[in-house]
């Protein structure tokens, strides 16, 4: 279980950059954080050519036993207008 944050430097971004935060995580301790760069090959479908969403789905995975956070980062041009 995950709470999801969205930020970003424009209100009216219809694509903002998301917070993962595992449910188990203490911020009263040192908390390990994955940057994670958005891959719609590696992640949606699944390149063979690209490690992203194998390693998305292991981060998460790792992040959601052990209360961490991820910081998932949009590719530039995701605005749409």
């Amino acid at each position: 279980m995950f709470t999801v944050y969205s930020f970003s430097e424009n209100e009216n971004d219809r694509c903002p950059h998301l917070v993962l935060v595992a449910e188990k995580t203490d911020f009263n301790e040192v908390v390990n954080v994955r940057f994670h760069s958005e891959c719609i090959t590696g992640e949606v479908f699944h390149s063979r050519k690209c490690e992203c969403g194998q390693q998305l789905d292991a981060a998460v995975k790792f992040m959601s036993e052990k209360g961490r956070m991820i910081i998932f980062l949009r590719q530039e041009g995701r605005n749409i207008s």
